[in-house]
């Protein structure tokens, strides 16, 4: 294989990883500011988030996977007239019901909050957020089509860096101005306002217009909605996966409780931040791979970014495991310090999926979509039954397990498919036992530290904590010779691309 594909997907990775940085730190800060509030209104504002989630969900219909998959695979057989077929139905089809559904919402809050959530208070604030649904779903088809030409950069400007700093600033006046709950919610609608003018931005200017271009429209609809129908399912029941712990325990338990889980939940999803990185540029390749045929390139680069997922956050994954309830404490106050088993239960769960995460999106790459809708609903009806049985008896800590528990299983399917359906080669090889064995001693050394030496009581020491962690796996992996061929060639890429060159490095991969 020429090295050209692993440097594409490494020096765009590069560039995601930093606005993923940033995405997090500011959606992060977000969180914050609003628990700190008070454990009622962010546990208020995080159901009727949950319950937005759903119905955007809905709205959306599959489309923006489909719009991915096919402006990815019609760009690779260079027919332009049906990309933009493919871009302008979706967002027609997306705009006429997310309308719909946010009418609907906005008619009904009143009976939804008081018939099933017990709570006065959340009608106003889902009618609010009710007039983020179009804009929120428009959004993502334009992101998806900015994504499926692989022009990262942009969608990585406007969905994780404007968007999240937005909604920060505006937090932060928020504060200083206001504690009336409804200007967070009024803030979640204008950050998202903000993103999609930027968004459109980008789309028209920079990667395809489709309102000034001489490209005449090729109606790919019948193409459009045999790949998408089943992905309306099939994205609900991702949502479902996501939101069903949240909104179940609004159901059964109270509004606090709901508050303490959404400190541990966005915090275990912090180890989803490379594997979404990567599949920025990942994704869009493999596709592109696909349509042309070439496996041998399609199977190393499934290998490699599978590796280096599951390296890089086995160091999130071992410091959320050592100091759980630290981390909470720290971050949230020491009121929520109870989520800290909550965060390691969750983190089982979310490091499993997230490490098959590109076995995952084997159905849609290889257009067999009906195979994830599969997927997802076992997956689904698994986690609301779990919730369900869990949830009356053990709160917080049954919503965790079921959730857990539900991506663990998800996992394993993703991979056994790929591996016996859709004939993807293995990526899970030996020298994992040596990424392992290297963060065991690595934890180890930490956890030893940080109990004589460095307490783990503040921000400062948390940091430090992290970054001898870091060092010493790095170091580990390097003497173990933890890197392939593959691996050396995506290292030197990235050193090439921010013009340093370490020999030590060099010399033992």
């Amino acid at each position: 294989m020429s090295d050209q594909d692993l440097n594409k997907i490494a020096s765009g990775a590069g560039i995601i990883f930093v606005g993923m940085i940033l995405s997090k730190i500011f959606a992060y800060l977000y969180r914050l500011i609003i628990a700190r509030i008070g454990v009622s209104e962010y546990g208020l504002i995080s159901l009727g988030l949950g319950i937005i989630g759903i119905i955007s969900s809905i709205s959306i219909i599959g489309l923006h996977r489909g719009v991915l998959r096919n402006v990815s695979y019609y760009r690779g057989k260079e027919d332009l007239g049906k990309v933009k077929g493919v871009i302008t139905l979706a967002l027609k089809i997306s705009l006429g019901i997310s309308l719909l559904l946010s009418i609907l919402l906005f008619i009904f809050s009143d009976f939804i909050s008081v018939r099933y959530f017990h709570n006065e208070d959340l009608s106003l604030i889902l009618k609010i957020l009710a007039v983020s649904i179009p804009l929120s779903v428009m959004n993502e088809i334009i992101l998806n089509t900015i994504l499926g030409f692989q022009k990262v950069v942009y969608m990585v400007i406007s969905k994780n860096i404007i968007l999240n700093l937005s909604r920060f600033l505006l937090t932060i006046a928020f504060v200083l101005f206001s504690r009336n709950i409804l200007g967070l919610a009024w803030i979640y609608v204008v950050s998202f306002l903000i993103s999609f003018i930027f968004s459109f931005y980008f789309l028209e200017r920079k990667v395809f217009p489709i309102l000034i271009t001489k490209i005449k429209s090729i109606s790919v609809g019948k193409e459009l909605f045999s790949f998408s129908w089943p992905l309306v399912f099939s994205g609900l029941g991702m949502l479902l996966v996501g939101w069903t712990d949240t909104i179940m325990l609004g159901f059964f338990k109270t509004v606090n409780e709901v508050g303490y889980y959404n400190t541990a939940l966005p915090t275990s999803h912090l180890l989803y931040i490379v594997p979404q990185g990567l599949m920025m540029m990942v994704i869009p390749t493999l596709t592109y791979l696909f349509s042309r045929k070439e496996m041998d390139k399609f199977n190393i680069i499934t290998r490699t970014t599978t590796k280096w997922v599951f390296m890089i956050n086995l160091i999130l994954f071992s410091l959320f495991m050592m100091f759980g309830k630290e981390i909470i404490s720290i971050l949230f106050g020491a009121q929520y310090s109870i989520a800290g088993d909550v965060l390691r239960i969750l983190s089982v769960g979310f490091f499993i999926n997230y490490t098959m995460i590109f076995m995952g999106h084997m159905p849609i790459i290889k257009n067999r979509p009906k195979w994830d809708l599969f997927n997802i609903s076992i997956v689904a009806i698994t986690n609301i039954i779990l919730n369900f049985i869990l949830i009356p008896p053990y709160g917080i800590f049954g919503a965790a397990i079921a959730t857990s528990v539900s991506f663990v299983i998800f996992g394993i399917i993703e991979f056994v498919e790929a591996l016996y359906i859709f004939n993807v080669d293995n990526p899970i090889k030996l020298v994992y036992l040596k990424v392992i064995i290297s963060i065991i001693i690595a934890s180890f050394l930490t956890s030893y530290l940080a109990n004589n030496l460095i307490s783990v009581n503040n921000l400062i020491n948390l940091v430090i904590i992290s970054l001898i962690l870091t060092i010493v796996y790095s170091v580990l992996l390097i003497v173990t010779r933890s890197f392939d061929k593959e691996d050396s060639e995506v290292i030197k890429s990235i050193q090439n691309k921010i013009g340093i060159n370490i020999p030590f490095i060099d010399r033992f991969i």
